[in-house]
């Protein structure tokens, strides 16, 4: 399981990433209706904010229920200014999905480190059935060069 960790938190720092997500649902939901919700509510924000996002999603299942975990990355272009999703009102669209589906949580990260690790913890506490990026076309414009794999320990255990 450490290695997974260290193995996700390498690759979730290659980029700056502007919004991390949590999507819930209220009542139990198959995997096929979990992603196609999912997948609406991006399509709309993409659309109404004028806005491409490309992001990386986990959809963990806990408690036998499904939800989400995404670190998002946009860029888009309003009225002749650029955008990201950093200038996109985050509590609108946890309104939008709240509404119907349950409870939604959208932060701006602090560091890229803290989010990675966040995510990649997940691992340890839940039952993480996917996890794939979207819009690698976008991801890759916007990827930073990857930062060093973690030393190699080599200290011994002793009693």
């Amino acid at each position: 399981m450490y290695r997974q960790f260290l193995s996700d938190q390498w690759w979730l720092l290659q980029w700056d990433w502007q919004w991390m997500v949590t999507l819930t649902f209220r009542r139990r939901v198959s995997r096929e209706e979990a992603m196609g919700r999912m997948r609406r509510w991006v399509l709309a924000l993409q659309t109404s904010e004028h806005i491409q996002v490309g992001y990386f999603y986990g959809l963990v299942r806990r408690d036998d229920n499904f939800h989400f975990h995404l670190l998002m990355i946009g860029s888009g272009t309003k009225n002749g200014r650029s955008l990201t999703l950093e200038n996109v009102d985050s509590s609108k669209w946890e309104k939008k999905w709240s509404k119907y589906r349950a409870g939604a949580k959208i932060e701006i990260p602090r560091s890229t480190s803290d989010v990675a690790e966040y995510v990649a913890s997940e691992n340890f506490r839940s039952d993480l059935t996917e996890m794939y990026p979207y819009n690698e076309r976008l991801l890759r414009r916007f990827r930073k060069a990857p930062p060093e794999l973690p030393a190699r320990t080599t200290a011994r255990w002793t009693r």
